[in-house]
């Protein structure tokens, strides 16, 4: 099960921007093998069509002001946080000096712009001593997810 999960979230993004309805990609994951419990499925489709909705209008907000909420997704997060934050990371081997991207996600109880978070990634990554072998700089914001419920 946690393999057939993995396996149809790793392919969701693709059929999401095919434009594919949630039956439709229900169904054709049916035929590929890679099913699980069909509630799950559907909050998992639901969450990667909000992503391929809101982050071009994420990435293309100014930088140096809060998001407005008609930006931000509003979704059940697992955990008691107020946002929870999809951004990408320039990642630079300090010793081979090779340089990577890598896509992220945190959580914080602040709205802020998308520098705002950049930097306090940044600062506390760097304070926990996340990947010390690594420098992480150039965070960009893709989206952001509301807690339902829990005040902005």
């Amino acid at each position: 099960m946690p393999f057939a999960r993995a396996a149809a979230r790793a392919m969701m993004p693709r059929l999401v921007s095919y434009g594919w309805s949630s039956s439709r990609i229900v169904g054709w994951l049916g035929l590929h093998a890679a099913t699980y419990r069909r509630a799950t499925m559907l909050r998992d489709i639901r969450k990667f069509t909000n992503l391929v909705k809101f982050s071009p209008k994420v990435i293309k907000a100014v930088s140096d002001k809060p998001l407005s909420r008609s930006l931000i997704i509003e979704h059940d997060l697992n955990r008691p946080r107020n946002y929870r934050v999809y951004a990408q990371a320039k990642y630079t081997d300090l010793e081979t000096g090779k340089v990577s991207y890598r896509h992220l996600s945190f959580y914080d109880d602040t709205l802020r712009s998308k520098e705002g978070w950049g930097e306090e990634f940044e600062r506390a990554k760097q304070e926990a001593e996340y990947l010390p072998a690594f420098s992480i700089s150039d965070v960009t914001v893709l989206a952001v997810e509301h807690n339902r419920g829990l005040p902005y």
